[in-house]
């Protein structure tokens, strides 16, 4: 997922990317869930890990743009 985004903050005008965010920060960056984990858990309590970690669900975030997006989550940044 960090590949296929370029170990970069997905969210436009945002350029951090990984090694500039790790020197900063002292971390990776963040992978979000566009559909947040909540809403794959079913009516008996169980949690499907593998569709809400599904590459189409994930996208990489810097921690300011991960809580902004946290936020308004199922929406995204447009990466068009």
């Amino acid at each position: 997922m960090l590949e296929r985004d370029d170990y970069c903050c997905q969210t436009p005008g945002c350029d951090v990317d990984q090694s500039e965010y790790h020197a900063h920060c002292g971390t990776e960056l963040h992978i979000h869930h566009i559909r947040p984990r909540r809403e794959f858990v079913d009516a008996d309590g169980r949690y499907d890990a593998e569709a809400a970690n599904a590459l189409e669900n994930l996208i990489t975030l810097c921690t300011a743009h991960h809580r902004f997006w946290g936020q308004f989550a199922p929406l995204q940044p447009d990466i068009r």
